[in-house]
């Protein structure tokens, strides 16, 4: 089991990843915008950062930037629910920032679990109910 900080302003969107990650068996840590997930991240020891992209006041590249002033290794995923014309664009340079893989939400459950599972380098994990 991993200790995993999951990051988003929406409560919803927060709460889908939560239940998602803890049916996997992982424990999970909330955050309600970027400072605070950063605050938590020197307080604890993290596994696993899922955060939001577009969020106040930092967003996920403040939190990635942030995050890897402490730690150049703990994977950071980005979700973001966008519709932009240039999200592979923004998408690249959150890549490109620090982040380990992105997503688009909503959160297909079946590619997240895969995703999670291999960056914790977990057995393959599925995500029932």
């Amino acid at each position: 089991m991993a200790r995993i900080l999951a990051i988003d302003d929406d409560d919803l969107a927060r709460s889908v990843v939560c239940e998602l990650l803890e049916m996997m068996g992982h424990e999970v840590i909330e955050a309600e915008n970027g400072r605070e997930g950063v605050e938590i991240f020197q307080r604890r020891e993290i596994d696993l950062i899922v955060t939001d992209l577009f969020m106040p006041p930092d967003g996920g590249l403040g939190v990635i930037k942030n995050v890897r002033k402490f730690d150049q290794h703990v994977k950071i995923v980005v979700v973001s629910g966008m519709a932009l014309e240039n999200r592979d664009v923004i998408f690249k340079q959150v890549m490109e920032a620090g982040a380990t893989g992105t997503l688009e939400k909503p959160i297909n459950p079946q590619k997240f679990a895969h995703m999670i599972t291999e960056f914790l380098g977990d057995p393959p994990a599925s995500i029932t109910g």
